[in-house]
């Protein structure tokens, strides 16, 4: 008989896996939105990375540059740090430390980055945790679709299931298309065919999912990235299967023409057109920024007096001004409100946490990065940071592509 080989388990393993289990067990949170597990899950990854930096001894190699990668990271936590060089000019602390704790991801992913991460985290890792858990999602929201739709409010219809299990449409459909850009990532990394057709099938629900949603920036983007990773790659394949991207075009012209939402009447009666003409006045006033809380203030008090004038009537933004709730009376659209809070300074920083990653990561990740800078960048227009969400996964997806080492078993990307 063969003897078995004792393979020693090095604690170097096993803090490495826990910090893998707890970055996948985040992400299984996120289209939950902010729940008590989210934030169990936040101590839970902050625990396990310490304990992994010290263990694995990734302190030692460590090595400050002053390169664009530094930046980057310097860039989030600069931005958090911006409210407390506006500290001594707020008028109003109201929410101070609700915001504070809010955006602390900017600070912790900022030194995460700078301190180092365990290089043996492979981004696959975090693709497919993505990826697994936008397929289940999505599975589990299109199985509630009647046999017989009527499609022109079947999105309404699954807003009513999708509210009740999951988070509100504009975090849902940023994770579904965040897990679009890693079935693609994951599409080019693998040569199984069974994986492969897995993954095209992945894209397909994802595509499906935010179709029928009521989101009109997450459906945009979603077959913009579709379309534009599929011109990529299609066009370094064979340049007349190009062709083949008129399949999504067509069903973006479908998803266009039924979606309620997506009417010229719907969205020129959208109240965030009357809410950043609000914010760009308020700005106006205020031009150099007047801090975070004090923004949140201003906002809460000029929604309310345009509400007691019977000028503001939708529901959301009504309900959050009468409980006086920032969630939801803010300008809804970040870069504006950046520039409420922080003037041009805090608007700079922010374009920087933007655009940065795209020059920070490796070549082959660049295709990648663009998608998600992209993303961002078209989700800032009608959302801001109202939790930890928005901020964990944004920043979470750019870490870990910056973070990406090429090995002789990782070739090509």
């Amino acid at each position: 008989m063969h003897k078995i080989k004792n393979i020693p388990i090095k604690c170097t393993d096993i803090t490495l896996w826990m910090l893998i289990l707890s970055i996948c067990f985040l992400i299984a949170t996120l289209p939950f939105g902010y729940t008590e597990t989210f934030s169990i899950a936040i101590y839970v990854l902050l625990g396990a990375y310490v304990i992994d930096y010290f263990v694995s001894r990734i302190y030692k190699g460590i090595k400050f540059k002053n390169g664009i990668k530094e930046w980057m990271f310097l860039s989030m936590i600069l931005f958090y740090l911006l409210q407390l060089f506006f500290y001594p000019i707020e008028t109003h602390l109201d929410f101070f430390h609700q915001i504070s704790e809010d955006r602390l991801s900017f600070l912790l992913i900022g030194i995460i980055g700078i301190m180092g991460i365990n290089k043996k985290i492979k981004l696959e890792y975090i693709a497919w945790a993505f990826v697994a858990v936008a397929m289940a999602c999505s599975i589990f929201l299109l199985s509630f679709i009647p046999s017989k739709p009527d499609y022109t409010t079947l999105n309404i219809f699954l807003a009513t299931i999708r509210v009740s299990y999951f988070c509100s449409h504009m975090l849902f459909n940023l994770f579904i298309n965040t897990s679009i850009i890693f079935a693609f990532f994951l599409l080019r990394r693998y040569n199984n065919s069974l994986i492969k057709a897995f993954l095209i099938i992945a894209i397909i629900v994802f595509l499906s999912t935010i179709s029928v949603s009521e989101g009109r920036i997450g459906i945009i983007s979603g077959y913009v990235i579709t379309i534009t990773m599929l011109t990529y790659r299609l066009w370094k394949w064979h340049k007349i299967s190009v062709l083949l991207i008129l399949l999504p075009l067509l069903f973006f012209v479908y998803t266009m023409s039924t979606n309620h939402r997506l009417n010229i009447n719907t969205i020129k009666n959208d109240p965030r057109l009357k809410i950043w003409e609000y914010t760009i006045s308020e700005i106006q006033e205020h031009p150099w920024g007047m801090g975070a809380s004090s923004a949140a203030y201003a906002m809460i008090d000029l929604l309310q007096k345009k509400f007691d004038r019977g000028e503001l009537t939708d529901e959301f933004v009504t309900n959050a001004v009468l409980k006086r709730s920032s969630y939801g009376a803010h300008s809804h659209n970040q870069y504006l409100q950046t520039l409420l809070e922080y003037g041009p300074i805090g608007l700079f920083v922010l374009l920087a946490i933007l655009i940065l990653p795209i020059f920070a990561c490796n070549n082959n990740l660049r295709i990648y990065t663009v998608q998600f800078s992209f993303l961002y960048a078209t989700q800032f227009i009608t959302d801001i940071f109202v939790s930890g969400i928005v901020i964990i996964e944004f920043l979470l997806s750019f870490l870990f592509l910056t973070s990406q080492q090429m090995t002789p078993n990782n070739p090509k990307l």
